[in-house]
């Protein structure tokens, strides 16, 4: 397939060859649909049915205990698409709520997927068309906006929600309590590590780490936004800016040298997608697809 006229705009890794991506055509067609899901099989791209006009910020996929695989995107104005594998239909909708679901994100915990969003919004999806919001009841603040980025945690007993200006939620699936942030610069992304606790990545290289009520800053020395984190079930931590993949040392964040071909790196970066083996990585970026196969850094596209 053909990727040079399209951007990648995000994705999901099921498995090192199983991989979800939405992708945006670079020139607009006449009819506006510009954005479409595609699937990497082994190393055969697929191209979903569905074409639509407005854009993508996630997507993700479950495979519900006795049944078969799902795969959900949502778009920034509360708009989602879903693919059921069991009967090979896809359906579009809007998420429920009485204003716009300003959605910046899909979560899976547990096989189970959230949307979160601005406005502190979360929905939980249940099933084909069916969502149940989560919202937290404290009021929003007044005169300045506020929202979750993300969403993780070790279970659906405790997780925890991040986003602008440091703040971070947990809830038990029902109930939400505000957490003390050591930070207030905006959290974009957050990851479980193995020993149950969060690591959170933000704005100017903040990094955070905690659980319950015990959080602190950890030393990224970076400057820049760290747009993304991930943990691998060995524990190696990765981190995504625009432009780079890093790895924490003991030394702080630094960008990662093993690639299968050292002449080929990626120039777009952005995103980072752990397997759900926890083994392997994606790293996704405009106009860039990577994944991390036995130690070393491979293009898939």
């Amino acid at each position: 397939m053909d990727h040079s006229a399209s951007s990648f705009i995000c994705g999901y890794a099921v498995h090192l060859d199983l991989f979800f991506c939405v992708k945006e055509q670079d020139k607009k067609r006449p009819d506006g649909m510009v954005f479409n899901v595609l699937v990497l099989h082994g190393k055969t791209w697929s191209k979903f049915a569905t074409s639509f006009d407005w854009p993508h910020v996630a997507i993700a996929s479950i495979k519900p205990e006795g049944s078969d695989r799902v795969a959900l995107s949502i778009g920034g104005n509360g708009d989602y698409w879903e693919f059921l594998n069991a009967t090979s239909t896809e359906r579009t909708g809007v998420m429920p709520g009485s204003s716009p679901f300003l959605a910046r994100n899909l979560a899976v915990v547990e096989n189970t997927m959230f949307a979160v969003g601005m406005g502190r919004v979360v929905a939980r999806w249940d099933g084909p068309s069916l969502w149940t919001r989560l919202d937290p009841t404290a009021p929003l603040p007044e005169g300045r906006a506020c929202g979750f980025n993300d969403l993780t945690g070790p279970s659906l007993r405790e997780m925890y929600a991040v986003g602008w200006r440091g703040e971070i939620w947990q809830t038990d699936g029902s109930a939400w309590r505000q957490i003390d942030s050591p930070t207030s610069e905006h959290l974009r992304a957050a990851c479980t590590l193995p020993d149950g606790s969060i690591l959170a990545v933000g704005y100017n290289g903040v990094m955070v780490r905690g659980k319950q009520d015990s959080w602190t800053v950890v030393a990224s020395g970076r400057p820049e936004t760290l747009l993304d984190v991930c943990c691998c079930k060995g524990g190696e931590i990765f981190v995504a800016t625009a432009f780079r993949i890093l790895k924490l040392e003991d030394s702080g964040l630094m960008p990662v040298t093993a690639f299968a071909d050292a002449n080929d790196i990626p120039t777009s970066c952005g995103a980072l997608y752990l397997c759900d083996d926890g083994v392997g990585v994606f790293s996704l970026g405009p106009k860039d697809l990577f994944r991390l196969r036995e130690g070393a850094w491979e293009r898939v596209a």
